[in-house]
């Protein structure tokens, strides 16, 4: 006799066949990128349990188009042999009907769903809003904390410890596991760790990792890079982009007290990073407006009153419309 399922069995089983099906129909609607068949692969890669749920969600909706091709298509053998069509019953017509408006009403929840981000934000373990922060603290004994509109899932076994940051930025306090190796998926890549804390920025098609403390490695193919403390790196989905660095640790991880430092930098870059603290939208103006370059530190409590204070220094003006829309000209 097989022993019985515990109430978090059920749970896990709930949600992995809830992901399957999703992904089942991302798979097959052909509009998958490079980087969400990656993260398909490696989510499908974590466990048998993801593999086996995929195989039979496949097979159920297989089925499910099967019938819906037998009511639209009602057939019937002639003595020859030949499938000759067979006129339509009226219930055909109604189950038709039924089937169209089924998959019409899916369309429309999988629109909404996708709305608020990407699938692989949307089947993540852990997010955030925008202006949110959280602590998440993990079985192994390690915390990861993450920053506004981030999200990552996590993957911990007797092997391994697997983690897939999907959108986003956070901060790993790795607890040592010699035995067990501490890895992030971000964009197609590994960072790896043992017993370390360091930064991951996915910020756009770029994704940053700085090193707080000890040391990481990142792996792309056949390709390693060693990252020691005080430095980082930053690479796109199929490059390194420039040179290890050494960095202000301190202005990273700034985000963490709520902060945000900055040194010569483009007031694009300042608007775009704090549109992430927030649900409305800052615009500048003009392109030249853009290209003025700033040094300081905001509070990321309330970006628009943080702008507005520069605006005493910095020859700009923000003007807040609506709760949704501030002009920076």
């Amino acid at each position: 006799m097989s022993a019985p399922h515990s109430s978090s069995d059920n749970h896990e089983l709930t949600r992995v066949w809830d992901e399957a099906n999703v992904w089942v129909l991302r798979v097959h609607s052909g509009l998958l990128s490079a980087e969400e068949h990656r993260e398909f692969e490696a989510w499908r890669a974590r466990s048998p349990l993801h593999r086996l749920q995929f195989q039979d969600a496949e097979r159920f909706w297989h089925t499910l188009d099967g019938l819906t091709g037998q009511v639209t298509r009602e057939k019937h053998e002639s003595p020859h042999g030949h499938f000759i069509p067979r006129r339509a019953h009226p219930l055909t017509s109604v189950l038709r009907s039924h089937w169209s408006a089924i998959a019409a009403t899916f369309v429309v929840v999988l629109t909404a769903t996708l709305l608020w981000s990407t699938l692989t934000v949307w089947l993540s373990d852990y997010k955030t809003a925008p202006g949110e922060q959280k602590s998440v603290s993990l079985a192994d004994g390690s915390t990861v904390f993450l920053n506004t509109q981030s999200a990552f899932s996590v993957n911990l076994s007797e092997q391994r410890r697997s983690l897939a940051l999907t959108r986003g930025e956070a901060l790993f306090e790795v607890a040592h596991d010699i035995e067990r190796p501490f890895e992030v998926t971000v964009g197609g890549w590994i960072v790896r760790a043992v017993g370390t804390t360091f930064n991951i920025d996915r910020h756009a098609d770029n994704i940053t990792v700085t090193v707080v403390e000890g040391a990481v490695r990142l792996l792309h193919d056949n390709d390693v890079w060693d990252i020691p403390v005080g430095y980082r790196i930053a690479y796109d989905e199929h490059h390194i982009i420039g040179e290890l660095e050494p960095v202000d640790i301190l202005k990273t991880i700034a985000w963490r007290k709520g902060e945000f430092s900055f040194t010569d930098m483009p007031l694009s870059r300042i608007v775009e990073e704090l549109n992430r603290y927030r649900s409305g939208k800052i615009v500048i103006a003009t392109a030249s407006l853009g290209d003025l370059r700033l040094s300081g530190s905001l509070s990321l409590e309330d970006p628009i009153q943080a702008l507005k204070m520069l605006q005493n220094v910095f020859p700009f003006q923000v003007t807040q419309f609506t709760s949704f829309l501030t002009i920076v000209s």
